[in-house]
């Protein structure tokens, strides 16, 4: 991409020219996400919700789970085609931050993206305005449901929690599929949220007003002048979508995993044979009736841990800093997604990688820690939202830290220091 094309001035700066070549492929894939992607799979997760999957027969019900998996299989390809790379605008606009500003943090530049009014903050903000109504009349929560209350409040905290899990419930839907476990579960974190303070809120574009002006004029000033702004915008859309991508991508998911849940619930209900092992093509096919091909006996349980125990120590942890700050507390080990549940306000988040439908937890953290990625994952995007220090990049950090263990997370150095590890852990 950064080749001199015959013919052109070879006094011309080869990172311009690749700059302005990345751009107008950024430009075009930000126009087909924004204007055809996004609003296609919001209008088909709309028209799919209102679908009542009760009504429909067993035939029906199977041809139902396959459409919705082949469409969730679609819409992912093509997020992985179009979403994960227009995600290179924010790599760009680094680059040529660093090259005119030369700052002494070679990630200062996210100073000038953070604050994007992200679907992921929005659905933080409902809870947190949920939780601050609990906050003033913790009776609400008692009435959550009640259909009946002459209350105002009562009834304005009800409508909020229902738009809540009809905008967002997708997020839950990861971790149950059950609408009732669903309620419960977003009540739940709803009560975490009310332990918080107010004030907790996350970062707004008037905070870098200076940085930006300065940049702007650098960008008109250089060799080769740049258009400050509009690769600021473009950035900044780049930073938004890399989160609101996957509440899109996750309607979908939600809705294939709602109709294998109903399957679920019918062959539950009529005592057919299936396993938590069996695939969403396996759940339409005993639906069609072709369930003898199935045995009992030859269903093997995936949970079967063979691996031996063995005792691991550490004092420090070094990984790359994704979010500045110190935080001090309690780890709480996530090694799949239903533990998520557990996690309380304080604690501080260790995990592989922070899966999207796990952010609306992490205003509740002290502190992040991160197995996989960098700067441009889910996990470190949220936590500069909201001023979490988080490091990313620790390998093994889930086999060497455990749940109760008492750690200290440096967002400066990208060090953890584990102050307890006296746990067994499994080799994984």
């Amino acid at each position: 991409m950064t080749a001199l094309k015959d013919g052109l001035n070879k006094d011309e700066r080869s990172w311009y020219l690749s700059l302005h070549r990345s751009l107008e492929n950024l430009k075009k894939l930000r126009n087909t996400i924004e204007k055809e992607m996004l609003p296609e799979i919001a209008a088909e997760a709309k028209q799919g919700s209102a679908t009542d999957l009760s009504l429909l027969s067993d035939l029906e019900l199977a041809l139902e789970i396959r459409q919705r998996q082949d469409r969730s299989s679609y819409w992912t390809e093509r997020y992985w085609r179009d979403c994960i790379p227009f995600a290179h605008g924010i790599r760009l606009f680094g680059e040529v931050y660093n090259d005119l500003m030369v700052p002494g943090d070679p990630h200062e530049f996210v100073l000038l993206l953070r604050g994007e009014n992200m679907l992921g903050i929005q659905r933080n903000k409902l809870i947190a305005d949920l939780a601050n109504m609990i906050r003033m009349a913790p009776e609400l929560i008692d009435g959550l449901g009640t259909k009946n209350s002459n209350a105002s409040e009562q009834a304005l905290f009800n409508t909020a929690f229902d738009t809540l899990l009809e905008q967002y419930g997708s997020f839950f839907t990861a971790i149950t599929a059950n609408n009732k476990e669903k309620r419960a579960l977003a009540t739940k974190v709803i009560l975490e949220y009310s332990k918080l303070r107010p004030s907790a809120m996350p970062y707004t574009h008037e905070n870098i007003t200076d940085v930006q002006n300065i940049f702007i004029e650098k960008c008109s000033l250089a060799t080769s002048p740049v258009d400050g702004y509009e690769l600021l915008d473009l950035a900044r859309a780049s930073y938004r979508i890399r989160d609101d991508d996957n509440i899109y991508l996750g309607r979908i998911e939600e809705l294939a995993t709602q109709a294998v849940a109903e399957g679920k619930c019918r062959l539950t209900s009529s005592n057919r044979f299936f396993h938590s092992s069996h695939t969403p093509e396996d759940i339409a096919k005993i639906l069609e009736g072709k369930s003898e091909t199935f045995e009992k006996n030859k269903v093997q349980d995936k949970n079967t841990d063979s691996s031996s125990s063995q005792m691991f120590k550490a004092r420090q942890l070094l990984g790359q800093p994704a979010s500045q700050g110190v935080a001090r507390g309690i780890a709480r080990v996530i090694k799949n997604t239903r533990e998520i549940s557990d996690f309380k306000v304080g604690e501080i988040l260790v995990v592989k990688s922070i899966d999207p439908t796990m952010t609306f937890f992490a205003p509740l953290a002290a502190g992040i820690v991160e197995q996989r990625g960098g700067m441009l994952i889910h996990g470190a995007i949220i936590a500069r939202e909201y001023g979490i220090p988080c490091i990313t990049g620790i390998p093994q950090a889930t086999l060497y830290i455990a749940s109760g263990d008492t750690i200290t997370v440096d967002g400066y150095l990208g060090i953890v220091t584990v102050d307890k590890a006296t746990r067994d852990h499994k080799k994984s």
